[in-house]
């Protein structure tokens, strides 16, 4: 059921195997791969994805590929955050 959801939506916005396989791998906590080798795994990803990272993965095409076409550019790097440095009662300052 996800994975369906998943390749229609990636259909529907001209999203190329290997970028879905690569959003999929993001959205689950992964590194990027190149996008050859990741369209390889795709069958394994989309066999694989949960709830959870499949909307994870619905929310990184809409900000990356949305309806209509805007693309967001960005620089291409992965960013973390600490979320427990932000939380006060975690003992980190805001």
């Amino acid at each position: 059921m996800h994975a369906a959801r998943l390749k229609q939506t990636a259909g529907a916005r001209g999203i190329a195997d290997g970028e879905l396989a690569n959003l999929i791998r993001v959205a689950a906590g992964s590194e990027r791969v190149p996008d050859d080798r990741a369209a390889g795994q795709l069958a394994v990803l989309l066999a694989r994805v949960t709830e959870p990272v499949a909307k994870q993965t619905l929310d990184l095409i809409d900000m990356l590929h949305p309806v209509g076409g805007k693309h967001h550019e960005g620089t291409g790097e992965t960013v973390r955050v600490d979320l427990a440095a932000l939380d006060p009662d975690q003992g980190g300052t805001a």
